[in-house]
């Protein structure tokens, strides 16, 4: 029988992902700096501008539109057969 760590290295190998597993000040820090890169992509498409010339991304907004996209996706009529 696998054990939890072989069927994540098998799940990691299939869907070729990293393990990148990330805590404490290096999780926040990674955070951080994509949220202002998203910010700065953001506002030089000039989709969110605040009155100030700033973005107006706020924290939640990468994890909500994943969220969207991934109910879109669920919703839609799958091609797979």
């Amino acid at each position: 029988m696998a054990t939890g760590r072989q069927i994540w290295r098998e799940y990691l190998e299939i869907t070729g992902w990293v393990d990148g597993y990330l805590a404490g000040d290096a999780f926040r820090k990674l955070v951080l700096v994509d949220q202002q890169r998203y910010t700065r992509a953001v506002e030089h498409l000039g989709l969110a501008r605040s009155s100030n010339g700033g973005a107006t991304i706020g924290p939640y907004a990468v994890p909500a539109a994943i969220g969207v996209t991934g109910a879109i996706a669920l919703a839609a009529p799958s091609s797979r057969q």
